[in-house]
């Protein structure tokens, strides 16, 4: 992964996260980067590579998994909320493990953003409950700014596609929270919506010419009528 950043540093231009309302008035390529879920790795990575190339990220954590106490309970976490599919005594599963509060405050006071990704990881459009998916939804900002003493304005939902969210799901986010962060793919040069932000997805296992792919937007034509829909809810808010 520090070798995509390396190669993309060359043509690219990393934003801090309190530059998003300005990115549309920079005359460059820009880049944010942003990580899910709040698993140890990332603040590892953060420390040893995103400080050293001095890029700052946002950090979408699930609450109810930085709060897990030991490793034991931060794998069963995982394989009933985050990664159902992941195979048990494997390499992958036995480096899970979770960040915590401590590890969020110095990633704030290294000029990270934390923003919010529920409490449980659960798909959003599966709650019939208002309560419940107010609770995911709301409560893991109120958590966080309470521990961290630290406004949480940026929230990305749970898996991120079109399906997983809806037009009353946009409205209760929207009512919480500044910047909403999707899974789907799309450059956001001409913002149509203020809130709303589409995202890359990238894996270091990625070859330099598939992220030199999707960063072009030559993926993008398939998600165009998500992105619309998407669109459509921001409209009636």
């Amino acid at each position: 992964l520090e070798e995509i950043i390396i190669n993309l540093k060359k043509n690219w231009h990393f934003i801090e996260p309190s530059q998003l309302s300005t990115v549309n008035k920079i005359n460059q390529n820009c880049i944010l980067l942003t990580f899910d879920d709040g698993y140890k790795s990332q603040k590892y990575f953060a420390d040893k590579v995103l400080n050293k190339h001095s890029i700052k990220a946002i950090f979408f954590v699930i609450t109810n998994f930085i709060n897990c106490n030991s490793k034991d309970e931060a794998e069963r976490f995982v394989l009933k909320n985050i990664d159902t599919s992941i195979i048990p005594k494997s390499v992958r599963f036995s480096e899970i493990n979770n960040m915590n509060f401590n590890d969020l405050k110095e990633l704030i006071s290294n000029n990270h953003l934390i923003g919010s990704h529920t409490v449980n990881h659960r798909k959003l459009t599966e709650i019939s409950d208002f309560k419940d998916l107010n609770f995911e939804i709301q409560s893991s900002k109120q958590q966080l700014e309470s521990v961290l003493n630290y406004p949480i304005n940026n929230f990305a939902w749970t898996y991120g596609d079109i399906n997983s969210i809806n037009r009353n799901i946009y409205k209760l986010i929207k009512k919480n929270y500044h910047n909403i962060f999707s899974g789907i793919r799309g450059n956001n040069f001409h913002k149509y919506a203020s809130s709303v932000y589409f995202r890359d997805e990238l894996s270091p296992f990625y070859s330099k010419d598939l992220v030199k792919a999707f960063l072009n937007g030559y993926s993008d034509f398939y998600y165009y009528n998500n992105r619309k829909r998407l669109m459509n809810f921001d409209k009636d808010v």
